[in-house]
């Protein structure tokens, strides 16, 4: 029996009637062979230092998102054959069956002591908490993305029912009835306070003379917000009637609020015959939030945070607000509407979504993340509208490198100021210009080389590099050459994709980099290092930007040796969106070219051009209602018989679908603003319908962003 090829090793490691298969045939390759089976060298590596199913899937989805999608499809819980309940079920069994063959082979990885015995450890000994603690916070902590479901699947694929009541019981028995603790108590170590949690309530624009009422402490200018947050923080415990009784908290706040600001009541008028009478800030707006924050283990055991929010209305402001459309073009109108998404903190408003072909663009739009919580749009869609589709791609490998606001950040950052209008423009302008020119080292390709210039493997002439080494062996990023700003990257080396890779835009930078890489790279004196053998060879891949150190000498798409790089190239496919579908004909597998639904739309992570293609081909689909099942049918059919670009019938029916779609998503484009010209309208003349805009305090500052970046302008008074 054969041992599966890398390629189709998590098709094995995730399919329940095929695992047994592999489980078998290693056991015996284990036994009859010393050596190295190719999975042993090309995928048991990639996961030496992950410690649980979250690091595996986190590794699988970097290193192998097409296979992990192809699982996905095949066994997933919307798979043709579904054999998990959830993903998170999936990449747990398939965590645990890789643990035991990367056990059997001795793969050296940080594994400390394991989930289930530092759960038991603290059963048995309840009162030494700190080590359990300090896993649960590693695991869990701060994290605030879909935290809800994270502490679910964290209880159910950790802890397991029959530990959850075990130490439920363990809390109350040992970690109730203390004295109330210090707001510094709490929030440094909430462990041993399980029945007391903190109410917390924000305000905005307190005057700095205001002091805390007795029993409330008050924390100024939180890190984060726009406006001024002051939060007042009350220590009570779980069973208080204020935290129990909606109406004795709303009491509780009130006290506070009157406390600190002065109310009064007012008629306002809105529209033409209807009058509101709200109780309102004398003299300012005010935005009170308030929130319940549990202890983390009892958002574990038995509920999580509770987030209220309670607003005043802002009547009299609204009441002089009049917008009125502005003249631009449809490019303009389309790059407005993004930057108002983006210039948002926070979720989506709903205020400005709308529907094309009465479908709702919000799935196709933003990623859900917790239950009706969108966020910024998909950073590809302005482009792809305004540009076309093969601009679009063109720059996903850039645009996923630095985000518009990460760069303009770090500027803003560096020159300790807030850009607006001109130079906002002139900043945007830069990076797209940067992002053009840009190149991707990867770090372990670097350290490698530069370790050998520090150890004398490589010519003298090259020991300056060994230079850019710590003695933890990380760059040093204050150097000439590497720098830890973003906003230096057309000048230095910066880290991106979490420090695992350096990218720069500065040519000379490259070139003298790409002739000293390569020089170092052949004068290497190879011996036992296992970063570096005789079936190494340095590549430069066209499509991602990346210069890499890798075993083998078999090209993959877009890819060419570092010292090739500007020569000859494979000019089959001349437009990017081309390129894009030919690198899907050639990774898909049969049968699923193209068979894509909006839940397959990839909006966060590194983008390739394959993932702007589908997203492109998604939209037109159910945007447009395009039917295209005839081209992919005959697709599927020329890439059976030859996939290759030898196959001329091939090339030309990509270069015809490509251009199709190319040509539908422009019809996109024109009802894409189309509804927008309808929604700025309908806002501006039918206030009636929009009192959240025009009569809240969060609508006054959407009011604001809207004009701000050139989508509407204000009108007289």
């Amino acid at each position: 029996m054969r041992f599966p090829p890398p390629a189709q090793f998590f098709d094995y490691l995730a399919n329940n009637k095929i695992y047994p298969i592999i489980e078998d045939i290693y056991k015996v390759k284990s036994k009859e062979s010393q050596g190295k089976v190719p999975i042993e060298k090309e995928i048991f590596p990639k996961f030496a230092n992950v410690d649980d199913a979250d690091g595996f899937r986190e590794v699988l989805e970097r290193e192998f998102n097409d296979q992990r999608r192809r699982v996905l499809a095949a066994v997933g819980p919307k798979g043709r054959e579904k054999q998990y309940e959830s993903s998170a079920e999936l990449y747990s069994t398939m965590w645990d069956r890789l643990s035991k063959f990367l056990e059997e082979k001795g793969v050296a990885r940080s594994r400390p002591q394991s989930a289930r015995e530092t759960i038991e450890t603290f059963i048995e000994n309840p009162k030494d908490y700190q080590k359990f603690y300090n896993y649960i916070r590693k695991n869990i902590g701060d994290k605030t993305d879909n935290r809800g479901q994270t502490i679910k699947d964290f209880k159910e694929r950790v802890l397991g029912e029959d530990r959850v009541g075990i130490l439920l019981e363990i809390m109350q028995k040992n970690y109730t009835g203390s004295s109330p603790p210090t707001i510094e108590e709490f929030y440094t170590d909430d462990f041993p306070y399980f029945n007391y949690v903190a109410l917390e309530i924000s305000m905005t624009r307190i005057s700095d003379d205001k002091k805390a009422p007795e029993g409330w402490e008050i924390q100024r200018n939180l890190a984060g917000d726009d406006a001024d947050f002051v939060k007042f923080t009350k220590i009570l415990r779980n069973d208080a009637k204020e935290i129990t009784d909606a109406k004795e908290r709303r009491k509780l706040i009130g006290q506070l609020r009157d406390a600190i600001v002065e109310m009064t009541e007012k008629d306002v008028k809105i529209g033409e015959d209807e009058v509101m009478e709200a109780y309102v800030p004398k003299d300012k707006q005010i935005q009170y939030q308030s929130t319940i924050n549990y202890p983390l283990m009892y958002e574990i055991l038995v509920q999580s945070d509770r987030k209220l929010t309670t607003k005043t209305l802002n009547l009299t402001t609204a009441s002089e607000t009049n917008l009125e459309l502005k003249e631009s073009s449809d490019d303009e109108k389309i790059s407005a509407y993004f930057d108002v998404m983006e210039d948002r903190d926070g979720v989506i408003s709903k205020i400005l979504l709308f529907s094309i072909r009465e479908e709702t663009i919000l799935p196709y739009f933003s990623k859900a993340k917790g239950s009706s919580k969108y966020f910024p749009p998909h950073r590809s869609l302005e482009k792809m509208l305004t540009k076309g589709l093969s601009s679009a791609i063109s720059d996903v490998v850039a645009d996923s490198i630095i985000s518009e606001k990460g760069f303009i950040s770090s500027k803003e950052r560096s020159k300790k100021i807030k850009f607006k209008g001109a130079e906002l423009q002139r900043t945007k302008e830069e990076r797209r210009k940067l992002l053009q020119d840009i190149k991707i080292y990867d770090k372990k390709t670097l350290l490698t080389l530069f370790n050998g210039a520090r150890t004398g493997r490589v010519k003298k002439k090259f020991a300056k590099y060994g230079k850019y080494i710590t003695e933890s062996n990380q760059i040093d990023l204050n150097t000439d050459i590497f720098s830890g700003n973003f906003g230096d990257i057309g000048e230095k080396l910066v880290p991106i994709s979490e420090a695992t890779a350096y990218a720069t835009s500065n040519k000379t930078l490259q070139n003298t980099l790409d002739r000293d890489l390569q020089l170092m790279f052949k004068s290497y004196e190879v011996n036992d290092d296992e970063d570096l053998d005789e079936n190494n060879r340095l590549f430069f891949n066209d499509a991602t930007k990346t210069v890499s150190l890798r075993a083998g000498t078999k090209l993959e798409d877009n890819e060419l040796p570092l010292d090739e790089q500007e020569g000859d190239k494979d000019t089959t496919f001349a437009k990017a969106e081309e390129r894009a579908l030919y690198s899907l004909v050639k990774s898909v597998e049969k049968g699923e070219l193209l068979s894509l639904v909006k839940g397959d739309i990839k909006f966060t992570g590194r983008l390739t051009q394959a993932d702007l293609f589908e997203y492109g081909f998604i939209l037109s689909q159910d945007l447009l209602d395009k039917d295209y099942d005839a081209d992919k049918e005959k697709l599927e059919g020329l890439r059976e018989e030859d996939s290759s670009t030898n196959n001329e019938e091939l090339v030309s029916e990509i270069k015809q679908f490509a251009a199709k779609l190319d040509n539908d998503l422009k019809q996109l484009k024109k009802e894409f603003v189309g509804e927008l010209d309808r929604k700025l309208q309908d806002i501006v003349e039918s206030r009636g319908r929009y009192k959240k805009l025009y009569g809240t305090d969060a609508g006054q500052k959407l009011i604001s962003i809207m004009v701000r970046n050139n989508l509407l302008n204000r009108g007289k008074k």
